[in-house]
């Protein structure tokens, strides 16, 4: 176990490294590297891990972008995991949202909005019509019309005629709940068929539906709006994450696990983390415009 004390000067000498990054100018920040380094040796051991895990990478050599290097020296912190980018998901997708959502017209006439932070690969042609949700969250109106439409997400696939539904990407699942009309869900064992206002769940090879869900609540970041109903508090955060411009690391699971009900304004997404993180005993540490790290938890 990490003693409290050198995690506490690890933080702080990833606050100032991450300052340094992006102020490398600043003299204020150099004066306050040297006074940390001069308050002893604990400081210093602490301050030798940090470059020690940014020189392991080779990143200096690479130049990465801002949020990369305030990844790395995350990761040397012990905050459980560090972000990444996803070249995969940046090579094959064909639409990307970025902080905010986007409208994509796919090429059957058929309609996409996804979250910001989303991915989306189109394979329709003539024969099918057929997309795969790489990340975040897509809503689809889909044209009625003789040929299925066929949402791809993890190992589910979603299928409809015509109908409007949402598809998401959570933190150790998916989930499918549908607005108007039919869908199916098959994971290639079992089937579900969803009617407006269903829902399903599918974590760990197992699937739970539900149904009462209110319409106008479904895919509300649409209208910059999140509506948390017994949501896990990792995905309400990664909702809000897609939002910013770095990365919120979780750092305690317990604390990624408990449910959340409310509703969080997607127009002011640091704010809406710090009321989430303050009603759960957590405090939220922001280094813009690189990273937000998310801490604590009673």
């Amino acid at each position: 176990m990490t003693d409290p004390n050198h995690q506490h000067l690890l933080e702080e000498a990833a606050d100032i490294y991450l300052r340094l990054l992006n102020e490398p100018d600043d003299p204020g920040v150099h004066m306050e590297r040297d006074a940390f380094l001069g308050r002893g040796d604990a400081e210093r051991r602490a301050w030798a891990e940090i470059l020690d895990a940014w020189q392991a990478t080779g990143a200096r050599r690479k130049s990465p972008a801002r949020a990369v290097q305030a990844a790395v020296v995350l990761a040397a912190i012990g905050l459980g995991f560090a972000f990444w980018p996803n070249l995969r998901v940046h090579l094959l997708a064909d639409h990307l949202a970025g902080q905010s959502p986007l409208t994509v017209s796919l090429v059957t006439g058929d309609v996409a909005e996804l979250d910001a932070g989303s991915a989306l690969i189109d394979r329709s042609d003539g024969d099918a019509r057929d997309v795969v949700l790489l990340e975040g969250s897509g809503y689809f109106d889909v044209v009625p019309g003789e040929r299925r439409f066929r949402v791809t997400l993890g190992p589910l696939s979603v299928e409809a005629l015509g109908t409007a539904f949402e598809t998401l990407h959570l933190t150790d699942g998916y989930e499918v709940t549908v607005t108007e009309g039919l869908v199916a869900v098959s994971d290639g064992d079992t089937s579900w068929e969803l009617a407006a206002g269903d829902r399903l769940v599918w974590t760990d090879d197992q699937a739970q539906q539900s149904d009462g869900h209110a319409i106008d609540d479904i895919a509300a970041w649409r209208d910059n709006r999140l509506v948390a109903d017994g949501m896990r508090f990792g995905d309400v955060a990664d909702a809000l994450d897609r939002r910013l411009p770095g990365t919120v690391l979780l750092t305690n699971g317990a604390l990624a696990d408990a449910l959340v009900t409310g509703t969080f304004d997607l127009n002011r997404p640091l704010p809406s983390l710090r009321v989430l993180a303050a009603s759960y005993g957590a405090r939220v540490v922001a280094a813009p415009p690189a990273i937000t790290v998310l801490i604590g938890g009673e």
